[in-house]
């Protein structure tokens, strides 16, 4: 992990339904600006050369790499020109995790056996 600095004023609000799904890839990705939202993120990455930064923080997630990105916490993602970057996202209000307390629990179950099926490929 390292810092990087951004302006504030480069961030944009996204909006997304109280629960989303998405897995896929993109070649070419690249989020140029920062963006939040009021779901919390799980991303799991699954392809190679991608980075992440949250905040002031940059890190260069492996496949398998999980993160956990709370809701209203600033964020963007960019791959590798002319690759394919993978991932996994989900995100949730932070009302379900009040609602739905087994939510939490059954999230966590899916992510883990992703992550053994990834690996264990690898």
């Amino acid at each position: 992990m390292s810092k990087v600095k951004q302006p504030k004023s480069k961030i944009f609000f996204e909006q997304f339904e109280a629960l989303y799904y998405f897995h896929g890839s993109s070649q070419n990705w690249e989020m140029t600006n920062f963006h939040v939202h009021d779901q919390h993120e799980i991303l799991l990455f699954l392809s190679h050369g991608s980075s992440l930064e949250i905040g002031n923080r940059l890190y260069l997630p492996k496949p398998g790499d999980l993160f956990f990105i709370n809701h209203k916490e600033y964020h963007r993602t960019r791959g590798v020109p002319g690759k394919l970057y993978e991932r996994y996202v989900l995100q949730f209000a932070p009302a379900f995790l009040r609602r739905f307390p087994p939510l939490l629990a059954m999230v966590s179950l899916c992510i883990l056996k992703i992550v053994r099926r990834i690996l264990s490929t690898a």
